[in-house]
């Protein structure tokens, strides 16, 4: 848990041999939950997982994935992290990954997208879906 100006954000944090990557999970998952970052780990990178507002432990508010960019913005410097692989996306993860990536270039040099969902919607879930998500599909999500 890293506490930013925005609120609590749960992170969870992976060193590596090679620059992290930050990596936004999509669907109903939390940073802790493996929605494919094992891909880099085991290639020897370092992950910084993020749960986004509305999910996991984070406590935010219902931020957009723009306004949710100073937060990432302030973990990375809580944990000293200055360069990164690039920001990957999964799914609903995906907007926060582009918005972070656009607004902060010079920490992410590359930008990965997989399944990327794109919305019209400041905030993809309604209040109940956000909530029951995690009671509808309990297992953690898997690659």
């Amino acid at each position: 848990m890293i506490q930013t100006s925005l609120g609590t954000v749960e992170v969870m944090y992976l060193p590596g041999d090679k620059p992290a990557v930050l990596f936004f999970p999509g669907g109903h998952c939390s940073a802790a939950n493996d929605c494919g970052w094992s891909l880099y780990t085991s290639e020897g990178h370092g992950v910084l997982a993020f749960s986004r507002p509305g999910y996991g432990n984070t406590n935010v508010g219902r931020l957009t994935a723009a306004e949710f960019v100073p937060a990432v913005a302030e973990c990375c410097e809580a944990l000293a992290i200055d360069q990164t692989a690039g920001a990957v996306g999964i799914s609903f993860g995906g907007p926060q990954a582009i918005h972070a990536a656009s607004s902060l270039p010079g920490l992410f040099p590359r930008l990965v997208l997989h399944s990327c969902a794109p919305s019209t919607l400041a905030y993809p879930d309604t209040r109940l879906e956000s909530l029951s998500g995690p009671v509808a599909s309990p297992r953690p999500c898997r690659a």
